[in-house]
């Protein structure tokens, strides 16, 4: 696979930011509304981290599209 470290890198900060908005998540009340948006969150997290990894192995020299 060409972007196995910008998939690496996205997949870690999803379930990073998962693991760390449901930790605090566990000291309020639990609806699903903020479920649903922990979930939305985390993946925009994921996914920019996946593009930004992916922007910066672009820029390199030796980068092969």
């Amino acid at each position: 696979m060409k972007h196995d470290v910008a998939l690496w890198a996205g997949l870690t900060a999803l379930f990073t930011n998962l693991a760390a908005i449901f930790a605090v998540d566990t000291i309020g009340s639990n609806n699903q509304a903020k479920i649903l948006g922990v979930i939305g969150a985390s993946l925009i997290v994921g996914a920019t981290v996946y593009c930004k990894q992916r922007w910066d192995d672009a820029k390199k020299p030796d980068a092969v599209s």
